[in-house]
């Protein structure tokens, strides 16, 4: 199946090297300088829903000890 899909190792340590050097190249910055040129709209958006993915998460525990109590009631 190899040859069909055209996949030989020797093309894919070709990829591999290739992203490597781009990686390389990467400088690293940090996670508040993503938001640099977010505007006002947009940082309302992430922390809104950040906000709400806390809540979710936080409900998911609250199920399982109502879903506990109602199956021990029953």
């Amino acid at each position: 199946t190899e040859a069909l899909l055209g996949n030989t190792g020797i093309a894919n340590e070709n990829i591999s090297e290739s992203e490597t050097e781009d990686d390389e190249d990467v400088p690293s910055i940090s996670f508040f300088t993503l938001f640099r040129f977010a505007s006002l709209t947009d940082k309302l958006c992430i922390a809104l829903a950040t906000v709400t993915a806390l809540i979710s998460g936080c409900t998911t525990p609250l199920n399982t000890l109502l879903f506990a109590a109602y199956v021990q009631s029953m």
